[in-house]
């Protein structure tokens, strides 16, 4: 794919809606044109959104502190060791 456009997605997705499977809900990782592209083809469709993008999502924000934290950390150990040779 080019671009990752809704239109570009709907000309991939629509030949697997004309196989005939049942398509009973459709899950991916949050991108905007993947669920534009779906909705339009398939309205009725429930739509979720990927349980690990989302817990990986909604946790950034303590990982970014936790790292920031560690950084610290390390900062004051190296001081300490500096100081103790």
């Amino acid at each position: 794919m080019k671009s990752g456009a809704a239109e570009e997605l709907k000309s991939l997705i629509r030949p697997i809606i004309e196989l005939g499977y049942p398509i009973i809900e459709i899950v991916s990782d949050g991108q905007q044109s993947i669920r534009m592209a779906f909705e339009s083809l398939l309205p009725n469709v429930p739509y979720q959104y990927c349980q690990y993008h989302y817990l990986k999502d909604i946790a950034k924000p303590v990982v970014d502190l936790d790292r920031k934290l560690k950084t610290e950390l390390k900062k004051s150990l190296r001081g300490i060791l500096e100081w103790l040779q």
